[in-house]
């Protein structure tokens, strides 16, 4: 599952995209790395993406600036502008995903067609999975009765 993306809007690799999975990963020309970057003025081991306090973070191993600022680590919010050797990417969450300050956990909303579609052809997992899904389908529906009640009221 990708938590957010890296987009490269300058530099050699521009118009690129790159998942950033919860585990995280390498940033660097390396092959193999998370973001595996052309530019040569990147190190084959730039930094990484790791998960820390339940939101990504940026570990630089080589000069990285971050919104224009040198950085050694940093949590990653919306909108950050990265810059590494020629190359700058933009930080995008996924939509659906939530990270904030003070979080230590992931909040994702999910349809109830996406989480039947997770689990497969394990038959008791999707009967739990439904069961759940309807439960939101019908809190969703109570909310949304209650709140046109109310609007009726006024």
């Amino acid at each position: 599952m990708s938590l957010a993306r890296l987009v490269v809007v300058e530099g050699p690799d521009a118009g690129r995209e790159f998942e950033l999975p919860m585990r995280g990963g390498k940033v660097g020309r390396e092959e193999g790395s998370l973001v595996q970057l052309t530019d040569p003025t990147v190190s084959r081991a730039h930094g990484l993406i790791e998960l820390r306090d339940g939101a990504l973070t940026f570990v630089a191993e080589k000069r990285t600036l971050v919104n224009g600022s040198e950085i050694t680590a940093h949590r990653l919010e919306s909108g950050d502008d990265i810059v590494i050797g020629a190359t700058r990417m933009a930080f995008l969450p996924v939509d659906g995903v939530a990270v904030t300050k003070a979080a230590s956990n992931v909040t994702m909303e999910v349809s109830s067609r996406q989480l039947l579609a997770l689990t497969g052809r394990d038959d008791r997992a999707r009967r739990h999975l439904a069961a759940l899904a309807q439960l939101g389908d019908s809190l969703r529906g109570e909310s949304a009765a209650g709140r046109d009640a109310v609007a009726r009221a006024a």
